[in-house]
């Protein structure tokens, strides 16, 4: 439990930028959203991105294009 991010949210934070790609890993879209959740209830900026028709190794490669979403 004190490994995880979300529990470690408390309102000071950074803005961040939450991505998770339509086919990745089971779960990792849920712990997104929830760390996502916990952000916005302790009022730090943050928005989540889904990344359609990608999977966690092309959310990871696509990146690399200056054209790609999470480059915006």
């Amino acid at each position: 439990k004190k490994a995880s991010p979300v529990e470690h949210v408390t309102g000071n934070h950074p803005p961040f930028l939450i991505a998770y790609a339509e086919a990745d890993y089971p779960k990792l879209d849920d712990l997104a959203k929830e760390m996502h959740a916990a952000l916005k209830k302790a009022d730090s900026p943050a928005d989540l991105l889904v990344c359609k028709k990608r999977n966690h190794i092309t959310i990871i490669t696509g990146f690399l294009d200056p054209a790609d979403p999470l480059n915006k």
